[in-house]
């Protein structure tokens, strides 16, 4: 500020005058000066009496002035919005971007600032205002710079996170698809920001199934920043959790955790354990250990890591949320059904608190509370909070979003606890037709489909064609999860209820003795998939959404 000053008051070369010179503004009362924020307000009508003073050219340049002081005030980093500790600098920010024009700036360290904006309220999870906000620059400097240059792009990659926050998932794919064509042409395939896209694009691609193609990308990108930067660069790392994140969505669970232990043992290493790069690793961990079958260690990382996004972000911000979410889907899972349901009521009730419409994250806690409510035998309430999740997936992303077969599987699941055995099968065909057509054949999530549907044909009699399903089945899992997770011997508990519904009990009798032996050693004997197996009950599997 006092390089600013001193064309106008050459004596101002000194912190010490320029502060005698602020007391005597506070003095006669022309602006508030706070001593502690070490801040001046300038009175509205001091400022109105001074810009009346000015030439048109004159206030533009004092604007720009503005500007260029604004731009050195932001912390130097890559991405520092993304930095809990850099937000009360960018708190002085904030206030003067729009008064001082920042937008129609020609200089890009200043259209940073804006972008800065739009990234910190889509963190925030203020999905609107910043859609609304990254719209009005989007179309400002498309005719002000066009879509070739760089900053443009870089906003429409924004624009591309907020679109797929909001569950539009085909015009995040679109756009992202364009920036990447223009980055392609303008900054060159191995530019940061065109590698950026690239996984971004990977994750809109996995969200809409097309996985084959979304793990090339995922890997494209993470490749190419290991060859820029180096392995614990931020951007690689980035890159490397997008891949991750494909490689679960397509059942490669043993895979996935390896990336994300070595994901948050860097970030964890380079940035601390409390910063919210670290805090989400650490979930998406957690969640590669859930689906591995350690749920009690999935569950101890997922409570640290919750405790700790509540401490630095606090309860509403959209990763606690998010945390909270799995945290009770873990809780569930290792058996703890009353903690996890007062966990996902008082989620479920924050998340309505903070968004007027539902969006993905929302809606993948309506579904979780349906689990819930199944799991403490409320299947008619499972049945109806289920069904009005699969009305709001059916609107958008679309029938065959895998949203929306999970959350068609989750209510076929819960219509098998209610007596509509008829309804149950129907919808589960449905579901598992899709799931191949999807995920492939050798999913898991599409074999715990077929599981629930022959647990839905196992109810209208028809064993014979169910021990062949669970034949098969067995198998599959197998080789999918593994021949000791607690979900593939939970299945084969179901063949030997299938054998003894067909007279043949004594091998139901060796196969269950079997099966109770090993999931009592891993999991307890009191944890519900022992429990399932001792009291000859069919194991049913809900599905979760995949989390972004």
């Amino acid at each position: 500020m006092i390089e600013a000053l001193k064309p106008y008051d050459s004596s101002l070369q000194e912190k010490l005058v320029l502060g005698r010179v602020i007391r005597e503004i506070g003095r006669f009362a022309l602006a508030k000066v706070d001593q502690v924020s070490n801040s001046i307000q300038v009175h509205r009508l001091v400022q109105a009496v001074i810009k009346a003073q000015l030439t048109e050219e004159e206030q533009r340049e004092a604007r720009h002035v503005v500007h260029r002081i604004l731009a050195g005030a932001r912390p130097d980093d890559d991405e520092p919005i993304d930095n809990p500790e850099t937000w009360p600098r960018f708190a002085t920010i904030w206030p003067h971007l729009g008064p001082s024009d920042a937008r129609h700036c020609k200089e890009p360290e200043t259209r940073r600032l804006l972008i800065d904006r739009v990234r910190y309220l889509w963190k925030r999870g203020d999905v609107r205002t910043a859609g609304s906000l990254g719209e009005e620059l989007r179309q400002t400097w498309l005719e002000m710079l066009g879509e070739r240059d760089l900053q443009y792009l870089y906003l429409c990659f924004h624009l591309s996170n907020i679109l797929r926050t909001r569950g539009r998932y085909v015009e995040a794919k679109e756009l992202d698809e364009f920036t990447l064509r223009r980055q392609r042409e303008v900054l060159g395939a191995e530019h940061p920001h065109t590698y950026m896209t690239t996984s971004s694009l990977a994750i809109d691609l996995g969200l809409l199934g097309d996985y084959g193609r979304a793990i090339e990308l995922a890997t494209e990108a993470h490749d190419g920043f290991s060859q820029i930067f180096h392995d614990s660069h931020p951007r690689t790392l980035a890159a490397a959790n997008n891949l991750a994140l494909n490689l679960r969505s397509i059942g490669q669970y043993a895979r996935a955790r390896e990336i994300d232990q070595d994901v948050y043992d860097r970030r964890t290493e380079v940035l601390g354990a409390k910063h919210p790069y670290s805090l989400s690793s650490a979930m998406n961990l957690a969640r590669d250990l859930r689906e591995v079958g350690r749920y009690e260690d999935s569950v101890g990382l997922l409570s640290r890591t919750y405790e700790s996004f509540k401490e630095t972000l606090g309860r509403t911000y959209p990763t606690t949320l998010s945390a909270a979410k799995s945290l009770a889907v873990s809780l569930r899972r290792a058996g703890r059904f009353e903690d996890a349901h007062r966990l996902t009521v008082a989620t479920r009730a924050r998340y309505r608190a903070k968004y007027t419409s539902a969006n993905p994250d929302s809606l993948a806690c309506d579904l979780n509370l349906a689990a819930d409510l199944f799991a403490a035998g409320e299947a008619v309430q499972a049945r109806d909070t289920a069904q009005e999740v699969v009305d709001q997936y059916m609107k958008v992303p679309g029938e065959k979003h895998p949203y929306t077969l999970a959350a068609q599987n989750n209510l076929g699941v819960y219509l098998s606890g209610t007596g509509e055995a008829e309804r149950s099968e129907k919808i589960l065909t449905l579901v598992v037709a899709s799931m191949r057509e999807r995920f492939g054949r050798e999913h898991p999530n599409t074999l715990f489909c077929v599981m629930n549907l022959a647990n839905a044909t196992a109810d209208r009699g028809d064993l014979p064609l169910v021990l062949e399903t669970e034949q098969r089945l067995a198998t599959q899992l197998r080789v999918a999860l593994g021949a000791h997770h607690p979900e593939t011997l939970a299945m084969i508990s179901n063949m030997a209820v299938t054998l003894d519904a067909m007279g043949r009990e004594e091998e139901a009798v060796q196969l269950r003795a079997e099966l109770l032996g090993e999931l009592s050693r891993q999991l307890g004997d009191e944890h519900p998939l022992t429990q399932i197996a001792r009291d000859e009950r069919r194991f049913r599997r809900e599905l979760e959404p995949l989390a972004v």
